[in-house]
């Protein structure tokens, strides 16, 4: 099973030199011991960077996973279920001949989202079945 079609591929990053002021508002009822606890219940004003977001646009890629993890997080009492989380390794590659001779992908990254584990889906097809579904690789089909 593989991805095949255009991936947008979004990245945030911070302005060489545009700023703005942001506004921080601490709450009264912090606790001792929290690193703002002397700030609490004041207001303070910080200069941070802008954060620019820039897009590349990658045309007729193979993805591939390569890996899937279930991960036990915890009973929840009041919904009385288990918490399961899915995390998986996508791979990108120009071509599916590339993927087969090349050992460093174009891009590849992990991601890890929350789990139906009754669900009919085995990990790898729940995290393809994911994955189209995240930002940049909603264009992607089945292959």
């Amino acid at each position: 099973m593989a991805l095949t079609g255009t991936l947008t591929k979004y990245i945030a990053s911070e302005h060489a030199s545009d700023t703005e002021t942001i506004t921080i508002t601490f709450p009264a009822d912090l606790t001792e011991g929290h690193p703002h606890y002397d700030l609490r219940g004041t207001t303070t004003t910080e200069t941070i960077p802008v954060t620019v977001e820039t897009s590349t646009d990658h045309s007729d890629v193979y993805v591939f996973i390569s890996a899937t993890s279930v991960q036990y997080v915890g009973y929840d009492a009041s919904t009385d279920t288990n918490n399961v989380n899915l995390y998986y390794i996508y791979k990108v590659y120009n071509s599916k001949s590339e993927k087969d001779t090349l050992t460093d992908p174009l891009l590849e990254d992990g991601i890890s989202t929350s789990w139906d584990y009754s669900s009919n889906l085995n990990p790898t097809e729940a995290a393809y079945t994911h994955l189209k579904t995240v930002r940049g690789f909603e264009n992607l089909i089945n292959l």
